[in-house]
Parts: structure tokens; sequence; C-alpha cells
């Protein structure tokens, strides 16, 4: 098997995948929110991605912004070191396979790295199949929206009868 590779550069500090409830459609947390704009920028960061049943290999790595109240020596000596603060690991490999696959269940190996840096990205490669089928998230995603709305407008309406 021959295999590609994509790598893909996502602005911004990757804030975990979300356990949202049915509130949040109408009353948004803040965490909901800044997980929807961090999604909607990873979608946007990429053009074209392999259908989940072809990747092989998908690798994480977040880096997140040293705080600005640490000392110099320490910002220094903290920067791509290990982040063992929130959010964990599992919740930001979430937060990624979200954003790129609705359906995720079949990726295949998953590596995650969180480290400190002196500025916010997330990093991600993804190894795939060569004769993978490819789509563009950001047209994927926007159509299930529509199409959710549509469902959403149809059950509110009275029935004739």
């Amino acid at each position: 098997m021959t295999l590609e590779t994509l790598r893909i550069t996502i602005p911004g500090s990757c804030p975990g995948k979300v356990r949202q409830n049915t509130g949040d459609k109408w009353k948004e947390r803040e965490c909901v929110v800044n997980y929807r704009m961090w999604r909607d920028v990873a979608r946007e960061s990429c053009d074209v991605l392999p259908m989940a049943q072809y990747v092989e290999l998908l690798r994480v790595d977040a880096y997140y912004q040293v705080p600005d109240l640490w000392s110099q020596s320490k910002r220094m000596r903290m920067s791509t070191k290990i982040k063992r603060t929130k959010p964990d690991g599992d919740n930001v490999l979430g937060a990624v396979m979200d954003a790129y696959w609705g359906n995720d269940h079949a990726l295949g190996d998953l590596i995650i790295t969180r480290r400190w840096a002196e500025g916010s990205f997330t990093y991600v490669i993804i190894q795939y199949d060569v004769d993978a089928e490819m789509f563009d998230p950001k047209l994927v995603f926007a159509e299930r929206q529509i199409a959710r709305k549509v469902s959403h407008t149809r059950a509110a309406m009275p029935r004739k009868g």
C-alpha cells in the first residue's frame, strides 16, 4: 500500500472536545462557542481530506501559548515541554476528529502530543492510502447543517390533516 501525507496547520489554541447538551442549541455556553469557532477555523484550514476509512495515521501536535504571567526564565524553560494541564489529550484528539470527520470510528492509528510554545497552533499530519476518496470538509459540513435546519423546520411545522 502506498501512503500520501497531508499536513495541516490550524491557528489558535485547540480547546478540546466539549460535551454538549440540548440546551446549547439556544443558550450556548462560552466553552461551546469557543469550540465551534475553533472547529470552523480547522475546517477552513484545509481544502481536501481523505475519507476516514482510508486514514492510516492521524497525528495531532497541539501547541499552547506559554502564560504571560510566568517569569521569562520559566517561559524559556517550559517552551516545547509537555503540557500536563487541560485540555486532556483525548479531548484535543476528539476535537480534531470531529472537525474533520463526523464519523471517525474508521480512523487507523492515532497519536497526540501537547506542548507549551511561544504561540498557539495545532499541527495535523494525516497519512492515507493513495487511492483514497477525498472530500472538501467545508462543503460536506455546510450541507449537513442545511439538512439539519430543514429537518428541524419540518418537525416544527404543523401537520396537515
